[in-house]
Protein backbone atom coordinates (compact mmCIF):
# COMPACT_ATOMS: atom_id res chain seq x y z
CA UNK A 1 0.00 0.00 0.00
CA UNK A 2 1.56 3.47 -0.84
CA UNK A 3 0.20 6.84 -0.50
CA UNK A 4 1.02 10.26 -1.49
CA UNK A 5 -0.03 13.82 -0.83
CA UNK A 6 1.33 16.80 -1.66
CA UNK A 7 -0.22 19.91 0.13
CA UNK A 8 0.75 23.72 -0.24
CA UNK A 9 1.94 25.48 2.37
CA UNK A 10 0.03 26.95 5.27
CA UNK A 11 -0.48 30.92 3.70
CA UNK A 12 1.12 32.21 7.16
CA UNK A 13 3.87 29.68 8.25
CA UNK A 14 5.37 30.01 11.87
CA UNK A 15 8.65 31.97 11.70
CA UNK A 16 10.96 28.70 12.69
CA UNK A 17 8.94 26.48 10.34
CA UNK A 18 10.99 23.71 8.76
CA UNK A 19 8.40 23.55 5.61
CA UNK A 20 9.89 23.70 1.88
CA UNK A 21 8.82 26.90 0.34
CA UNK A 22 7.37 24.72 -2.25
CA UNK A 23 4.66 22.14 -1.09
CA UNK A 24 4.86 19.68 1.71
CA UNK A 25 4.73 15.78 1.02
CA UNK A 26 3.48 13.24 3.52
CA UNK A 27 4.45 9.79 2.38
CA UNK A 28 2.96 6.49 3.96
CA UNK A 29 5.76 3.60 4.73
CA UNK A 30 5.00 0.69 2.03
CA UNK A 31 2.88 -2.15 3.28
CA UNK A 32 5.62 -4.35 5.58
CA UNK A 33 5.54 -7.99 4.34
CA UNK A 34 3.85 -9.95 7.08
CA UNK A 35 0.64 -7.05 6.52
CA UNK A 36 -1.28 -4.85 4.51
CA UNK A 37 -2.41 -2.89 6.36
CA UNK A 38 -0.45 0.60 6.56
CA UNK A 39 -2.10 2.18 9.67
CA UNK A 40 -0.46 -0.65 12.43
CA UNK A 41 2.25 0.89 14.66
CA UNK A 42 4.75 -1.36 15.24
CA UNK A 43 3.59 -4.53 17.75
CA UNK A 44 5.51 -3.66 20.88
CA UNK A 45 3.32 -0.59 21.37
CA UNK A 46 0.48 -1.90 20.05
CA UNK A 47 -2.14 -3.65 23.58
CA UNK A 48 -5.64 -3.73 21.39
CA UNK A 49 -5.79 -6.11 18.78
CA UNK A 50 -3.99 -5.08 15.37
CA UNK A 51 -7.46 -4.84 13.51
CA UNK A 52 -8.92 -2.15 16.25
CA UNK A 53 -5.22 0.00 16.34
CA UNK A 54 -5.06 -0.33 12.55
CA UNK A 55 -8.66 1.37 12.16
CA UNK A 56 -8.06 3.70 14.83
CA UNK A 57 -5.48 4.77 12.98
CA UNK A 58 -6.27 5.24 9.23
CA UNK A 59 -9.28 7.25 10.11
CA UNK A 60 -7.45 9.66 12.50
CA UNK A 61 -4.84 9.70 9.65
CA UNK A 62 -7.56 10.50 6.65
CA UNK A 63 -9.48 12.79 9.58
CA UNK A 64 -6.72 15.28 9.50
CA UNK A 65 -5.57 14.88 6.15
CA UNK A 66 -9.31 16.05 4.86
CA UNK A 67 -8.82 19.14 7.35
CA UNK A 68 -6.05 20.19 5.03
CA UNK A 69 -7.73 19.73 1.76
CA UNK A 70 -7.75 23.24 1.57
CA UNK A 71 -4.27 23.22 0.45
CA UNK A 72 -3.77 19.46 -1.40
CA UNK A 73 -1.85 19.56 -4.69
CA UNK A 74 -1.91 15.82 -5.36
CA UNK A 75 -3.89 12.98 -3.13
CA UNK A 76 -2.24 9.59 -4.56
CA UNK A 77 -3.69 6.48 -2.42
CA UNK A 78 -2.73 3.06 -3.74
CA UNK A 79 -3.37 -0.09 -2.06
CA UNK A 80 -3.45 -3.90 -3.18
CA UNK A 81 -6.17 -5.43 -0.76
CA UNK A 82 -8.64 -4.40 1.20
CA UNK A 83 -8.17 -2.95 4.95
CA UNK A 84 -9.41 -2.71 8.52
CA UNK A 85 -9.72 1.92 8.06
CA UNK A 86 -10.67 1.55 4.23
CA UNK A 87 -13.87 2.80 4.84
CA UNK A 88 -12.17 6.04 6.34
CA UNK A 89 -11.69 7.15 2.62
CA UNK A 90 -15.44 7.94 2.40
CA UNK A 91 -14.62 11.42 4.56
CA UNK A 92 -12.77 12.76 1.51
CA UNK A 93 -15.32 15.49 0.79
CA UNK A 94 -15.56 18.94 0.45
CA UNK A 95 -14.04 21.57 -1.84
CA UNK A 96 -9.94 21.56 -2.63
CA UNK A 97 -9.28 24.58 -5.00
CA UNK A 98 -5.81 23.70 -5.36
CA UNK A 99 -6.13 19.88 -6.26
CA UNK A 100 -4.47 19.51 -9.69
CA UNK A 101 -4.57 15.20 -9.24
CA UNK A 102 -6.68 12.32 -7.35
CA UNK A 103 -5.54 8.47 -7.58
CA UNK A 104 -7.76 6.25 -5.26
CA UNK A 105 -6.37 2.52 -7.14
CA UNK A 106 -7.05 -0.90 -6.43
CA UNK A 107 -5.28 -3.83 -7.30
CA UNK A 108 -8.73 -5.97 -6.87
CA UNK A 109 -12.31 -5.06 -6.75
CA UNK A 110 -14.19 -4.61 -3.33
CA UNK A 111 -17.89 -4.60 -2.48
CA UNK A 112 -18.80 -0.53 -1.06
CA UNK A 113 -21.55 0.18 0.55
CA UNK A 114 -22.55 4.07 -0.45
CA UNK A 115 -19.58 6.28 -0.01
CA UNK A 116 -20.57 10.61 0.60
CA UNK A 117 -17.25 11.12 -0.93
CA UNK A 118 -16.11 13.63 -3.88
CA UNK A 119 -16.36 11.27 -7.03
CA UNK A 120 -19.78 10.35 -5.49
CA UNK A 121 -20.78 13.97 -5.06
CA UNK A 122 -24.10 14.88 -5.82
CA UNK A 123 -24.48 16.82 -9.31
CA UNK A 124 -26.29 19.36 -7.91
CA UNK A 125 -23.35 19.93 -5.40
CA UNK A 126 -21.13 22.89 -5.12
CA UNK A 127 -17.96 21.01 -5.25
CA UNK A 128 -15.22 23.34 -6.01
CA UNK A 129 -12.41 21.83 -7.73
CA UNK A 130 -10.80 24.25 -10.28
CA UNK A 131 -7.58 22.80 -10.56
CA UNK A 132 -8.14 19.48 -11.03
CA UNK A 133 -6.58 17.47 -14.74
CA UNK A 134 -5.90 14.00 -13.58
CA UNK A 135 -8.38 11.95 -11.99
CA UNK A 136 -7.55 7.94 -11.39
CA UNK A 137 -10.17 5.87 -9.97
CA UNK A 138 -9.28 1.81 -10.00
CA UNK A 139 -11.81 -0.28 -8.54
CA UNK A 140 -13.23 2.44 -6.69
CA UNK A 141 -17.09 3.76 -6.31
CA UNK A 142 -18.35 6.82 -8.12
CA UNK A 143 -21.01 8.24 -9.94
CA UNK A 144 -21.27 9.05 -13.84
CA UNK A 145 -22.85 13.16 -12.87
CA UNK A 146 -20.63 13.53 -10.24
CA UNK A 147 -19.13 16.96 -10.61
CA UNK A 148 -15.48 15.68 -10.26
CA UNK A 149 -15.73 13.93 -13.26
CA UNK A 150 -16.69 16.93 -15.06
CA UNK A 151 -13.50 19.43 -14.62
CA UNK A 152 -12.79 19.15 -17.90
CA UNK A 153 -10.00 17.17 -17.19
CA UNK A 154 -6.98 16.22 -18.96
CA UNK A 155 -6.10 12.90 -18.02
CA UNK A 156 -9.09 10.59 -16.97
CA UNK A 157 -8.39 6.61 -15.66
CA UNK A 158 -11.30 4.62 -14.85
CA UNK A 159 -11.49 1.13 -13.86
CA UNK A 160 -14.80 0.71 -12.31
CA UNK A 161 -16.52 -1.93 -10.23
CA UNK A 162 -17.68 -5.16 -11.90
CA UNK A 163 -21.20 -4.02 -10.08
CA UNK A 164 -20.82 -0.66 -11.65
CA UNK A 165 -23.12 -1.06 -14.91
CA UNK A 166 -23.93 1.96 -16.40
CA UNK A 167 -25.39 2.78 -19.81
CA UNK A 168 -23.47 3.52 -22.70
CA UNK A 169 -24.61 6.95 -23.59
CA UNK A 170 -24.16 7.94 -19.91
CA UNK A 171 -20.15 6.57 -20.04
CA UNK A 172 -20.08 9.08 -23.15
CA UNK A 173 -21.25 11.68 -21.12
CA UNK A 174 -18.64 11.88 -18.96
CA UNK A 175 -16.20 11.82 -21.96
CA UNK A 176 -17.78 14.29 -23.64
CA UNK A 177 -17.75 16.66 -20.25
CA UNK A 178 -13.89 16.46 -20.71
CA UNK A 179 -13.08 18.30 -24.29
CA UNK A 180 -9.78 19.04 -23.55
CA UNK A 181 -9.03 15.24 -22.49
CA UNK A 182 -5.04 14.34 -23.96
CA UNK A 183 -5.27 10.90 -22.12
CA UNK A 184 -8.00 8.78 -21.86
CA UNK A 185 -8.48 5.29 -20.31
CA UNK A 186 -11.86 3.41 -19.37
CA UNK A 187 -12.46 -0.37 -18.43
CA UNK A 188 -15.92 -1.36 -17.75
CA UNK A 189 -16.55 -5.09 -16.91
CA UNK A 190 -20.75 -4.58 -17.36
CA UNK A 191 -22.39 -1.75 -19.89
CA UNK A 192 -25.69 -1.68 -20.45
CA UNK A 193 -27.11 -0.49 -23.88
CA UNK A 194 -27.51 3.37 -24.49
CA UNK A 195 -30.71 4.93 -23.16
CA UNK A 196 -30.55 7.86 -25.36
CA UNK A 197 -28.68 8.19 -28.98
CA UNK A 198 -25.27 8.25 -29.00
CA UNK A 199 -23.59 11.44 -31.01
CA UNK A 200 -20.59 11.95 -32.33
CA UNK A 201 -17.96 13.31 -29.84
CA UNK A 202 -14.80 15.25 -30.88
CA UNK A 203 -11.98 15.16 -28.49
CA UNK A 204 -9.34 17.29 -30.41
CA UNK A 205 -6.29 17.10 -28.02
CA UNK A 206 -6.74 13.42 -27.34
CA UNK A 207 -3.55 11.30 -28.08
CA UNK A 208 -3.63 8.41 -25.93
CA UNK A 209 -6.91 6.02 -25.59
CA UNK A 210 -7.45 2.82 -23.59
CA UNK A 211 -10.80 1.35 -24.30
CA UNK A 212 -11.28 -2.23 -22.22
CA UNK A 213 -14.25 -4.50 -21.45
CA UNK A 214 -17.43 -4.98 -22.31
CA UNK A 215 -18.15 -5.60 -25.58
CA UNK A 216 -20.72 -2.78 -25.93
CA UNK A 217 -17.78 -0.61 -25.33
CA UNK A 218 -16.59 -0.92 -28.98
CA UNK A 219 -19.81 2.02 -29.54
CA UNK A 220 -17.65 4.56 -28.03
CA UNK A 221 -15.24 4.12 -30.46
CA UNK A 222 -17.57 4.56 -33.27
CA UNK A 223 -18.43 7.79 -32.18
CA UNK A 224 -15.55 9.38 -31.10
CA UNK A 225 -13.64 11.45 -33.72
CA UNK A 226 -9.95 12.20 -32.62
CA UNK A 227 -7.57 13.67 -34.67
CA UNK A 228 -4.30 14.01 -32.91
CA UNK A 229 -4.62 10.13 -32.03
CA UNK A 230 -1.19 8.85 -31.54
CA UNK A 231 -1.74 5.59 -29.36
CA UNK A 232 -4.86 3.17 -29.54
CA UNK A 233 -5.36 0.25 -26.66
CA UNK A 234 -8.43 -2.24 -27.36
CA UNK A 235 -9.26 -4.82 -24.68
CA UNK A 236 -12.70 -5.13 -25.15
CA UNK A 237 -14.48 -8.17 -25.51
CA UNK A 238 -15.26 -7.81 -29.36
CA UNK A 239 -18.51 -9.25 -31.19
CA UNK A 240 -17.81 -7.32 -34.76
CA UNK A 241 -15.00 -6.74 -36.72
CA UNK A 242 -11.86 -5.21 -35.08
CA UNK A 243 -10.50 -4.05 -38.42
CA UNK A 244 -14.17 -2.57 -38.89
CA UNK A 245 -13.71 -0.58 -35.39
CA UNK A 246 -10.32 1.05 -35.94
CA UNK A 247 -10.76 1.90 -39.29
CA UNK A 248 -13.72 3.66 -39.25
CA UNK A 249 -12.74 5.61 -36.22
CA UNK A 250 -9.22 6.79 -37.97
CA UNK A 251 -11.72 7.87 -41.12
CA UNK A 252 -14.07 9.92 -39.16
CA UNK A 253 -10.62 11.18 -37.44
CA UNK A 254 -9.13 12.38 -40.43
CA UNK A 255 -6.62 9.41 -40.67
CA UNK A 256 -4.46 10.82 -37.67
CA UNK A 257 -0.98 9.59 -37.67
CA UNK A 258 -1.28 6.45 -34.82
CA UNK A 259 2.13 5.49 -33.49
CA UNK A 260 1.38 2.46 -31.23
CA UNK A 261 -1.89 0.24 -31.71
CA UNK A 262 -2.49 -2.50 -29.13
CA UNK A 263 -5.26 -5.23 -29.41
CA UNK A 264 -6.67 -7.70 -27.03
CA UNK A 265 -2.91 -8.11 -26.01
CA UNK A 266 -2.72 -6.59 -21.68
CA UNK A 267 -1.31 -9.61 -19.60
CA UNK A 268 -4.33 -11.56 -18.09
CA UNK A 269 -6.77 -10.41 -20.68
CA UNK A 270 -9.63 -12.80 -20.44
CA UNK A 271 -11.28 -11.42 -23.49
CA UNK A 272 -8.42 -13.07 -26.08
CA UNK A 273 -10.31 -16.11 -26.98
CA UNK A 274 -13.52 -13.40 -28.29
CA UNK A 275 -10.75 -12.46 -31.32
CA UNK A 276 -12.30 -15.90 -32.31
CA UNK A 277 -15.45 -16.76 -34.26
CA UNK A 278 -16.64 -19.93 -35.22
CA UNK A 279 -15.46 -19.57 -38.79
CA UNK A 280 -11.66 -17.87 -38.00
CA UNK A 281 -10.31 -14.45 -36.78
CA UNK A 282 -12.88 -11.44 -36.59
CA UNK A 283 -9.91 -9.68 -38.18
CA UNK A 284 -10.90 -10.84 -41.46
CA UNK A 285 -7.74 -8.92 -43.51
CA UNK A 286 -5.01 -7.78 -41.45
CA UNK A 287 -3.49 -5.85 -44.72
CA UNK A 288 -6.68 -3.81 -45.16
CA UNK A 289 -5.85 -2.82 -41.39
CA UNK A 290 -2.74 -2.02 -41.39
CA UNK A 291 -2.54 -0.25 -44.51
CA UNK A 292 -4.36 2.23 -42.52
CA UNK A 293 -1.34 2.88 -40.11
CA UNK A 294 1.45 4.00 -42.35
CA UNK A 295 2.81 5.59 -39.02
CA UNK A 296 2.70 2.62 -37.05
CA UNK A 297 6.25 1.90 -34.85
CA UNK A 298 4.86 0.05 -32.01
CA UNK A 299 2.09 -3.34 -32.65
CA UNK A 300 0.99 -5.38 -29.92
CA UNK A 301 -1.96 -8.29 -30.13
CA UNK A 302 -3.26 -11.20 -28.82
CA UNK A 303 -5.28 -14.07 -29.43
CA UNK A 304 -4.95 -14.02 -32.94
CA UNK A 305 -3.98 -16.69 -35.44
CA UNK A 306 0.25 -15.91 -36.66
CA UNK A 307 -0.08 -16.69 -40.33
CA UNK A 308 -2.42 -13.91 -41.79
CA UNK A 309 -0.33 -11.42 -39.28
CA UNK A 310 2.56 -12.16 -40.79
CA UNK A 311 1.66 -12.93 -43.97
CA UNK A 312 0.55 -9.30 -44.20
CA UNK A 313 4.01 -7.98 -42.97
CA UNK A 314 6.11 -10.14 -44.86
CA UNK A 315 5.98 -8.37 -48.35
CA UNK A 316 4.63 -5.61 -50.75
CA UNK A 317 1.61 -5.60 -50.86
CA UNK A 318 -0.14 -6.74 -54.47
CA UNK A 319 -3.30 -3.86 -54.65
CA UNK A 320 -0.87 -1.17 -53.68
CA UNK A 321 0.26 1.51 -56.24
CA UNK A 322 4.09 1.80 -56.19
CA UNK A 323 4.64 3.57 -59.81
CA UNK A 324 6.53 6.72 -60.37
CA UNK A 325 6.80 8.65 -58.05
CA UNK A 326 6.54 6.23 -55.05
CA UNK A 327 8.87 5.23 -52.35
CA UNK A 328 10.08 1.53 -53.37
CA UNK A 329 8.42 0.40 -50.02
CA UNK A 330 5.36 1.89 -50.74
CA UNK A 331 3.20 -1.82 -50.96
CA UNK A 332 4.82 -2.52 -47.69
CA UNK A 333 2.25 -2.08 -44.67
CA UNK A 334 3.49 -0.53 -41.59
CA UNK A 335 6.59 0.44 -43.02
CA UNK A 336 8.38 2.22 -40.16
CA UNK A 337 7.33 -0.72 -37.71
CA UNK A 338 9.94 -1.35 -35.29
CA UNK A 339 8.40 -3.07 -32.22
CA UNK A 340 6.27 -6.59 -32.68
CA UNK A 341 4.59 -7.93 -29.35
CA UNK A 342 2.37 -11.03 -29.21
CA UNK A 343 0.59 -12.84 -26.91
CA UNK A 344 -1.07 -16.21 -26.93
CA UNK A 345 -0.99 -16.14 -30.78
CA UNK A 346 -1.13 -19.47 -32.02
CA UNK A 347 0.57 -21.18 -35.29
CA UNK A 348 -1.08 -23.60 -37.35
CA UNK A 349 0.79 -24.58 -39.86
CA UNK A 350 3.77 -22.49 -41.57
CA UNK A 351 3.41 -19.53 -38.78
CA UNK A 352 6.99 -20.22 -37.61
CA UNK A 353 8.11 -20.23 -41.71
CA UNK A 354 6.36 -17.06 -41.65
CA UNK A 355 7.61 -15.63 -38.69
CA UNK A 356 11.23 -15.85 -40.03
CA UNK A 357 10.24 -15.01 -43.40
CA UNK A 358 9.15 -11.54 -41.90
CA UNK A 359 12.14 -11.03 -40.10
CA UNK A 360 13.94 -11.52 -43.23
CA UNK A 361 12.23 -9.53 -45.53
CA UNK A 362 12.23 -6.19 -43.31
CA UNK A 363 15.48 -6.71 -42.01
CA UNK A 364 17.58 -7.02 -44.63
CA UNK A 365 21.44 -7.72 -43.57
CA UNK A 366 22.86 -6.09 -46.66
CA UNK A 367 20.70 -2.31 -46.31
CA UNK A 368 22.13 0.55 -45.02
CA UNK A 369 18.74 1.52 -43.87
CA UNK A 370 18.10 3.47 -40.42
CA UNK A 371 16.18 1.22 -38.80
CA UNK A 372 17.11 3.41 -35.55
CA UNK A 373 15.90 6.47 -37.40
CA UNK A 374 12.90 4.96 -38.22
CA UNK A 375 14.04 5.39 -42.00
CA UNK A 376 13.62 2.37 -44.76
CA UNK A 377 16.55 0.52 -46.23
CA UNK A 378 17.84 1.99 -49.71
CA UNK A 379 17.03 -1.69 -51.25
CA UNK A 380 13.66 -0.91 -50.62
CA UNK A 381 12.75 -2.79 -47.99
CA UNK A 382 10.77 -0.92 -45.06
CA UNK A 383 12.72 -0.05 -41.66
CA UNK A 384 13.83 -2.69 -39.52
CA UNK A 385 11.94 -4.67 -36.69
CA UNK A 386 13.96 -3.85 -33.67
CA UNK A 387 11.89 -5.32 -30.77
CA UNK A 388 10.25 -9.07 -31.41
CA UNK A 389 8.19 -10.31 -28.27
CA UNK A 390 6.16 -13.79 -28.65
CA UNK A 391 4.61 -14.75 -25.12
CA UNK A 392 3.22 -17.96 -24.92
CA UNK A 393 2.57 -18.43 -28.30
CA UNK A 394 4.46 -21.56 -30.52
CA UNK A 395 7.39 -23.79 -29.40
CA UNK A 396 10.32 -21.77 -32.14
CA UNK A 397 13.17 -24.25 -31.21
CA UNK A 398 16.69 -23.35 -29.99
CA UNK A 399 18.24 -22.73 -33.48
CA UNK A 400 15.20 -20.46 -34.55
CA UNK A 401 15.55 -18.29 -31.46
CA UNK A 402 19.38 -18.10 -32.66
CA UNK A 403 18.65 -16.88 -36.00
CA UNK A 404 16.10 -14.27 -35.00
CA UNK A 405 18.80 -13.07 -32.17
CA UNK A 406 21.15 -12.26 -34.83
CA UNK A 407 19.11 -10.39 -37.06
CA UNK A 408 16.74 -8.75 -34.29
CA UNK A 409 18.64 -6.01 -32.06
CA UNK A 410 16.06 -7.42 -29.23
CA UNK A 411 14.08 -10.67 -28.64
CA UNK A 412 12.02 -11.95 -26.29
CA UNK A 413 10.33 -15.51 -26.04
CA UNK A 414 8.38 -17.77 -23.99
CA UNK A 415 6.69 -21.11 -24.84
CA UNK A 416 3.20 -21.99 -24.31
CA UNK A 417 2.47 -23.15 -20.70
CA UNK A 418 1.55 -26.62 -22.25
CA UNK A 419 4.42 -26.92 -23.88
CA UNK A 420 6.94 -26.45 -21.27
Amino acid sequence: MTGHFIMAPPPMPPPLSILPAGSMSLVLPQTPPTSHNTWELPSEQVEKPKSQSAMHWGHIAIFYLVQQMHRWERFIFQFDKQFTSMSALKSITGNAPLLKEFDISSSEPAFYAEWPWLPNASPTSNLELPSLKTLTLQYAPFKWNSPMLRTNLHTLNLRALPTGHLPLDRILSIIAANPALKELSLNFHGALPAILPLTPTPLPELETLTIGGHYLLSGLVDTLILPRLRSLTLDIDARESIEDIVTGMLTRSGKPAVEHLSVGYSPGNTSAHFYYSPGGMLVTSWTTLLRELPQLKTLQLGGTALEPLLGALSGPDSDAYSGPGQPAWAGWVCPILESLSLRNCHAHNDGVQRLVGMVGGRNNTGGGGGAGSGNTNTNGTPAQIKTLELYECTSLGADVIEWLSKHVEEVVCTEPTYER
